[in-house]
């Protein structure tokens, strides 16, 4: 595979390479610089590099590799220094270095002597080119690092990691972040630098997630990126910055911090209400995007703070016309609101006030359908862990809470029959689940253990079966009808009311120590 000036990731909003300069103008963005020798050399090289993935490297060619790669750059500081006026003097010695980073991709082939590459101490020199006076110089590197650290290629292998920590250690985060700033993103190349920029972020957090901490702490990166989501025009690169965000988002607590501070939630409100009255997005990129930003308010939701930024910035309102305008984001809303609900009895109370629970059952009573007309369970999931939310965060007596339990009284309650008609439907896919689970073989050494057989039962049926279960023991706790109701519907289907009553309970043990308010409010009512 021949090396090319930008990196194999493919930029879908680009259509062809950015036009050759007019005679004259700058190929190296230097005064002065331009000459038909030049592009002449230049094309010769990067044919001549063409070839270069292909030679089988060991530790003795990886070393003249680097060998050579430093003697290039220091040639051409040296002539930089000498010839600062003349840039004449020192584009060709700048073309050779061009070509000894993409010699240097050639090692993305070998990740087994990633040790050997960090140990022959050519990282800070590989860094410190990223502010290369040249910024193609400096696209060049930033597509050499994105290559060395693609984890498609260097999978979680020990040298990755030394090649990471090296990178690191010379500051490469906090340089990369500089180098946007000098990037042009209406020219091709830069725009893909910009892309690749990006993609070295998801790999490092991948490689070494704790690096998130020093990512929102040293760099401008959430600055950054917050930036280039409020512009209005769509691209790829805003679609990445969205999906990097929320990967922060998810995995920091600093980064959670961090964007209640900068009132994130209220700049991501604001981006997303623009798709309030779109029953349809423009691309499918964009409906990606906006659920990335989804996801970013949900993981900041997991701060108490954020919380009160978002029912402050009528978050709930926005959920709710989403999710009744039928928006492509609906499925989403619906996501952000029940982590907006979750262990905030404000936020919950503020909900029932807005008349959000006609919106919640219109959606409890209808089958959530894909775009391929396929049941969505996870829309079903939040939409019946939602109402459990409500019956549990609520003071049993506010009217608020008195509000909810009503909805099951209504229409001779047919609420209650839907409920056991999806509790069915759950415990049918959890007994496939547990059938499944026990068929596998215990001896086996990729055998799932305690903890992983509990998040497949989960995922499997476990999850919608409790919250649906918690239901029922709440709304028959409290109102006389309703457990009238509930009983005569489980006799009907031969569903012992002890078994409820162990499903609840079982919701309550895995709850965790920070969780004893709600164990306590489940087994009061």
């Amino acid at each position: 595979q021949s090396l090319r000036w930008c990196s194999r990731v493919s930029f879908p909003i680009m259509d062809g390479k950015r036009k050759r300069p007019e005679e004259g103008s700058s190929v190296y963005n230097v005064e002065g610089s331009s000459s038909s020798d030049a592009e002449a050399k230049l094309a010769r090289l990067e044919e001549e590099a063409g070839a270069i993935a292909f030679e089988a490297l060991d530790s003795h060619s990886l070393k003249r590799l680097v060998l050579g790669f430093e003697k290039r750059v220091t040639r051409n500081q040296q002539l930089r220094i000498k010839f600062a006026g003349q840039p004449e003097k020192f584009m060709d010695s700048e073309i050779e270095v061009d070509e000894e980073i993409k010699k240097l991709a050639a090692i993305a082939a070998a990740p087994e002597l990633y040790s050997d590459f960090v140990r022959l101490n050519s990282i800070p020199t590989i860094v410190s080119l990223l502010l290369h006076e040249n910024t193609d110089i400096s696209i060049a590197t930033v597509a050499l690092i994105y290559d060395l650290t693609d984890t498609d290629v260097v999978g979680d292998d020990e040298g990755a990691l030394e090649l990471v920590d090296a990178l690191v250690q010379e500051q490469v985060m906090e340089l990369l972040v500089q180098n946007l700033a000098r990037m042009d993103e209406a020219q091709e190349e830069d725009a893909q630098a910009v892309h690749n920029t990006l993609g070295i972020f998801e790999n490092l957090l991948e490689l070494r997630p704790i690096l998130s901490q020093a990512i929102v702490e040293k760099t401008d990166l959430m600055k950054w990126l917050f930036a280039k989501i409020k512009v209005r025009t769509f691209d790829a690169n805003r679609l990445y910055a969205a999906e990097i965000l929320a990967i922060l988002l998810q995995v920091s607590p600093v980064a959670q911090k961090y964007f209640a501070d900068q009132n994130g939630v209220d700049t991501l409100l604001t981006i997303i209400a623009q798709y309030r009255s779109k029953k349809n997005a423009g691309t499918s990129e964009e409906v990606e995007m906006v659920e990335n930003l989804m996801d970013c308010v949900c993981s900041a939701l997991l701060l108490p703070e954020n919380k009160e930024h978002f029912d402050k910035a009528e978050g709930l309102q926005l959920m709710l016309i989403l999710i009744k305008k039928k928006s492509f984001a609906r499925y989403s809303a619906m996501k952000v609101m029940s982590f907006a609900l979750t262990r905030s009895a404000k936020n919950c109370a503020h909900f029932v006030d807005l008349l959000g629970l006609k919106t919640l059952f219109s959606a409890f009573m209808k089958t959530a359908k894909t775009k391929k007309n396929d049941v969505d369970p996870d829309y079903e999931e939040r939409v019946v862990g939602t109402i459990s939310t409500l019956l549990l965060q609520l003071d049993p007596t506010r009217p608020e809470f008195a509000r909810v339990v009503a909805k099951f009284q209504e229409n001779a309650g047919e609420k209650i029959e839907r409920l056991l008609e999806l509790r069915d439907k759950y415990a049918k896919k959890l007994r496939m689940t547990d059938q499944a689970l026990r068929e596998i073989d215990k001896d086996d050494e990729d055998a799932p253990d305690e903890d992983e057989i509990f998040l497949q039962r989960l995922d499997g049926g476990l999850f919608g079966l409790q919250q649906i279960d918690v239901i029922l023991a709440v709304t028959a706790s409290a109102d006389p009808e309703v457990r009238s109701r509930v009983h005569h519907l489980l006799n009907l289907r031969n569903t012992d009311r002890e078994e409820v009553r162990k499903v609840v309970e079982g919701y309550c043990e895995h709850l965790g120590t920070d969780a004893s308010d709600e164990q306590e409010r489940i087994r009061e009512r």
